[in-house]
């Protein structure tokens, strides 16, 4: 079988280099209007080998996917479609209550655009945003393997210092997904409208609502888990220059959610939700102080994906991101019932080219009937900027959890966080970055750590080689580090993770990418969306060709 896959790689390695750079553009003769054609191919060849997470059905297997992107420009209009292909081969049997793998061969998404000067007009799919993530996100996300659309239509129109937008459309995630089996389509129906005003030059108002109908075409079989409808309505205010020195905004929403009945009520409950958000940058000279304040409660919209009679599996989809208090990567799955503020503190000494960085976050969160969970979250840091492209970054926290109920899960975690790049010549540099965590948990007593560090060599622009090392001895993965059994019974689950990374780039138009080794898993954070990513083990080779 890994012959199969060298056999594979070595093709994909001529056909990038074969590839010569050129650009169609031209002009229609009979519209006498410049115009312009362009074609991006993606194909990922992956083996799998065994990974050691435990599960039997992922490992010793072949995928190869295609992600092929047409484009053509003609003047204002904008026309484009991706189509997407998954194929499986030698794949394994599915273990009881798990998905098959199904090939899929389909297009994906359908835009056409045009765009005005006041006016523009998306049709097919489109990413959408309403608010600051409180009442509608729905975008690609690259580090959770996520990219969702909506499939209707979306106009925005300015007049003067008004700005109109309202859509809607289906929910269309993609159905192939880096991380896991093809999965299917929710089918949800989501409908918004938001108007911005720009008042006295200085001030933006906007209002806001958006609208959920869950399965309208009653083909999603995991749409019992979900609400009848969701609406949201909210308001935002915004100074983004006050006279060079400060910048605020507020938001507020209001969410209903209307339950399907339980057997023998004639209709279901309704749920009241609410979120409140509050910020202000203040700039003093070498000084940058920013406060934020954040309340939700109960205030969520998600979606379950469709399993088709269990052929596909389920994949949660969270349709509203606001904005957490701690940096994005951070392991925080509830970000819908917290109430607190943020401090964070920036200080140049003297140089652009350095910066001191500080910030404290101090909130609560719901744990449900068992009562509240109260967090802490220290961070220190500084920047530094040398030899040009040079770029230093070291930051360490303390994060704390202290449940205010009898025997809740207490957690202390000290991490720390790295980059370097550093310059060699004009175009050669060494680069590292990662991370390291120290947990300590009470209720049940552990400790336990994990990390990843990625050390790389670059020759801008052409080619980058990297070594990527990680570590996890979580109590989800095992008792310590390598390869080991727990018990004589249980199957082998790996702890120490190492990889390699290959980029070579051609004419700008041609990328060829290879992965090789295993990489950790587990959960993976992005603006407060979680999603648990299973480890990978093998080798992967990825091709892009732009014209």
């Amino acid at each position: 079988m890994f012959r199969t896959f060298l056999s594979a790689s070595i093709f994909l390695l001529v056909a990038g280099c074969l590839q010569p750079a050129w650009a169609w553009d031209f002009r229609f003769p009979w519209l006498d209007l410049p115009a312009s054609f362009d074609l991006t191919e993606t194909m990922v060849f992956d083996y799998h080998d065994e990974n050691h997470d435990g599960v039997d059905d992922n490992d010793d297997y072949f995928d190869l996917r295609s992600r092929l992107n047409l484009k053509l420009a003609v003047e204002r209009l904008t026309l484009s479609i991706r189509l997407d292909t998954t194929s499986f081969f030698s794949e394994p049997s599915p273990a009881p209550g798990r998905a098959p793998y199904l090939d899929r061969y389909a297009p994906e998404k359908l835009s056409a655009i045009w765009n005005g000067d006041d006016l523009r007009v998306e049709l097919g799919d489109f990413y959408a945003s309403i608010g600051r993530g409180f009442a509608l996100r729905i975008r690609k996300t690259d580090q959770l393997g996520e990219d969702t659309t909506l499939l209707g239509a979306k106009l925005r129109y300015r007049f003067g210092n008004l700005e109109f937008v309202t859509l809607s459309g289906l929910s269309n995630p993609s159905n192939t997904d880096l991380y896991e089996k093809t999965m299917a389509d929710p089918y949800d129906l989501i409908s918004a409208a938001q108007a911005k005003l720009r008042l006295f030059d200085i001030l933006d108002a906007s209002l806001h609502a958006v609208h959920f109908m869950y399965d309208p075409l009653d083909a999603n079989d995991q749409a019992y888990l979900l609400p009848d409808h969701s609406w949201v309505a909210g308001a935002g205010l915004s100074v983004p220059d006050l006279a060079g020195w400060a910048s605020l905004a507020a938001e507020f929403n209001w969410l209903g959610r209307q339950l399907k009945p339980f057997i023998g009520q004639d209709e279901g409950d309704f749920q009241n939700a609410w979120a409140g958000y509050l910020s202000a940058s203040v700039f003093l000279g070498n000084f940058t102080l920013l406060g934020e304040f954040k309340s939700t409660d109960d205030f969520y919209a998600y979606t379950e994906t469709a399993s088709d009679d269990g052929q596909h599996n389920t994949t949660r989809l969270e349709y509203l991101r606001p904005p957490t208090l701690e940096p994005e990567q951070m392991e925080v799955v509830n970000n819908h019932d917290v109430t607190g503020g943020r401090l964070r503190l920036d200080w140049r000494p003297g140089a652009a080219d350095t910066v001191v960085f500080g910030s404290l976050a101090y909130f609560a969160g719901d744990d449900g009937p068992a009562g509240k969970r109260f967090i802490s979250h220290s961070r220190l840091g500084a920047e530094q900027r040398f030899l040009g492209s040079g770029r230093a970054v070291l930051a360490v926290g303390l994060r704390e959890e202290h449940p205010d109920y009898a025997f809740g899960h207490h957690v202390h975690l000290v991490y720390v966080d790295a980059e370097l790049k550093v310059p060699v010549s004009a175009r050669h540099s060494l680069e590292l970055h990662g991370t390291h965590w120290m947990l300590h948990e009470l209720i049940p007593t552990r400790d336990y750590h994990k990390g990843e560090w990625t050390l790389g060599y670059a020759w801008s622009p052409w080619f980058t080689a990297s070594v990527i090392f990680a570590y996890d001895n979580s109590p989800s993965v095992g008792e310590s580090f390598a390869v080991f059994h727990r018990q004589d019974i249980d199957p082998l689950e790996r702890q120490l993770f190492l990889a390699g990374s290959l980029s070579l780039n051609l004419w700008s138009q041609a990328q060829l990418r290879l992965l090789f080794g295993q990489l950790r898993g587990g959960l993976k954070c992005i603006d407060g969306a979680c999603r648990v990513i299973p480890p990978f083990a093998g080798v992967r080779t990825e091709l892009t060709l732009r014209f």
